[in-house]
């Protein structure tokens, strides 16, 4: 689509990047932005500067070897933050193929966040449901509703090995929710339930991962 989800990497220069391949590897993604002089700023950028080389000290002092790299990532109109952190994530996996003892990453700055939506069956257990209009209390309830769980989710950078990219959704997305008050009681247990007061409802959602539990 002629974006680029990453803008441009390099090492940063105010650190050691001692890799010895023989101890756990931390790598460190800055915004670049930060290293901007800002006019009448309390703070300087060799200050700032100084901090991440006290940062990348302690970590090889704890016993991890260092990656800092300066990283600028897309930051226009489109919404996309997902798709931006798939690429995030392909930058990572990159380096951890080729650095198996990479122990974890920390991001200095802004960087998106990925948003989980999640769909799961649930059984009300007897608290209260409103139907069409109608509200049902002390009946057992069966809820299956897309809900956004997590607006800002670690795991999709922190899984390495799982299907990221294929339950991600840029655009917005009408999900099926349903809800209904079973007839039979074992619902629960035999997976199937015979209603005759339920409900379907759409849930619209925009760049989020999918996880579709309810299956």
């Amino acid at each position: 689509d002629g974006i680029f989800e990453i803008e441009g990497v390099e090492l940063a220069t105010f650190t050691e990047n001692r890799v010895t391949g023989t101890r756990p590897t931390v790598m460190v993604l800055v915004e670049p932005r930060l290293l901007d002089a800002v006019e009448e700023s309390a703070y300087s950028v060799s200050e700032l500067e100084g901090r991440l080389a006290r940062l990348e000290e302690d970590l090889q002092d704890e016993g991890y070897d260092t990656m800092f790299m300066l990283t600028e990532v897309y930051g226009g109109e489109v919404h996309q933050d997902g798709k931006t952190v798939l690429a995030m994530r392909e930058l990572l996996k990159a380096h951890y193929s080729g650095l198996a003892a990479i122990e974890g990453v920390l991001l200095v700055g802004a960087f998106p966040d990925a948003t989980l939506v999640r769909r799961w069956a649930w059984d009300r257990g007897g608290s209260w449901l409103e139907i069409d209009g109608e509200t049902f209390d002390g009946e057992d309830g069966l809820r299956i509703v897309p809900e956004m769980v997590d607006a800002r989710a670690d795991i999709v950078l922190a899984d390495m090995d799982g299907s990221w990219d294929e339950i991600y959704y840029q655009e917005e997305t009408e999900l099926l929710g349903f809800e209904a008050i079973p007839r039979n009681s074992d619902f629960w247990e035999t997976g199937y339930a015979e209603a005759a007061n339920w409900e379907v409802e759409t849930h619209t959602f925009e760049d989020f991962f999918w996880i579709q539990d309810d299956r």
